[in-house]
């Protein structure tokens, strides 16, 4: 379950309020148009339990598709199982697994070193202030069952 809802009003006054179950993974097709055109719309299309229309629920599950638009550049997201990836606002994992160049970021925050990109480290300070869970390497996490997880937190 995510921890945050969707509203959308409409402009016919109508409204639509819910936590989404599922997001589908997006593919390579929206990795593209982002990166040629980083406020591209995409759709995605979610899954929901009991949404809210109008203010009123609707019990059973919804299927939900929307346009959505970013108002930074997706540059982060995240991998997903059975394919595909989200951008990180769509995923709700009890763990990020990340490659060697985010732990080396990570490195940098904690050594107080320069950022060279300083919207990703604005980006990591609030995710990290946060404390959206535990986050470890790939590295540490494919060590095998015997092996501490030193995980970042």
């Amino acid at each position: 379950m995510f921890p945050y809802s969707i509203r959308s009003e409409f402009t016919d006054g109508q409204s639509l309020e819910f936590i989404p179950t599922i997001v589908r993974p997006l593919g390579l097709s929206e990795l593209t148009a982002l990166s040629l055109q980083p406020n591209a719309s995409i759709t995605l299309q979610c899954l929901a339990k009991d949404p809210k229309i109008n203010g009123e629920v609707v019990m059973g599950t919804a299927k939900m598709d929307g346009r959505f638009a970013f108002n930074e550049p997706v540059t982060i997201y995240s991998l997903v199982p059975n394919g595909g990836w989200l951008p990180v606002p769509f995923v709700s994992p009890q763990h990020f697994l990340l490659d060697r160049n985010v732990v080396a970021n990570f490195r940098k925050l904690r050594q107080h070193q320069n950022f060279s990109d300083k919207r990703a480290h604005q980006f990591w300070t609030r995710f990290l202030r946060a404390r959206h869970g535990p986050i470890q390497s790939a590295a540490l996490r494919t060590r095998g069952q015997g092996a501490p997880h030193t995980g970042i937190r």
